[in-house]
């Protein structure tokens, strides 16, 4: 999808409609409506204000129709949850072991459909995912140790 299908949606797709979204951002409806219109090319979104809309809207397709164009992947941040390091390297483990089981099944046959490329991509983000966390778990650890004497 591209970013302007992705605004358009974003808009249309709100609770209510465009005319509600426009409203919390402080734009006249007629004006959003033109700037998330696809086929207007006078009235365009700023980048501020795309980033308004998905903050209000609770949604990140503009952001991941972005990263798609540019080849690149979006993911959340991890959340800290000051778990007990041992456990979430086991969760590490458990999601690393999940990922390539669904390789290994992709691969059995010889031949990868687009279902099973799918879920290693899925898989993969859980991993990473996982990863992530385990690693912020860690920096917030460093954070919060006491300076050496």
């Amino acid at each position: 999808m591209n970013i302007i299908d992705a605004a358009h949606m974003i808009g249309h797709e709100y609770p209510g409609g465009a005319g509600p979204l426009a409203d919390r951002m402080g734009v006249g409806h007629v004006v959003f409506n033109n700037k998330i219109n696809p086929n207007n090319t006078t009235h365009h979104l700023t980048l501020v204000e795309s980033l308004r809309m998905q903050q209000l809207a609770g949604r990140n397709d503009v952001l991941f129709a972005m990263a798609e164009a540019l080849g690149f992947v979006c993911m959340p941040m991890p959340e800290l949850h000051h778990e007990n390091v041992d456990r979430e390297v086991a969760k590490l483990c458990k999601e690393f072991g999940e990922y390539i089981a669904s390789v290994s099944q992709a691969i059995e046959d010889g031949n990868v459909t687009g279902n099973e490329l799918k879920r290693c991509e899925h898989e993969l983000s859980e991993l990473i995912g996982v990863a992530h966390a385990l690693q912020a778990t860690l920096g917030e650890m460093n954070r919060r140790r006491a300076p050496a004497r």
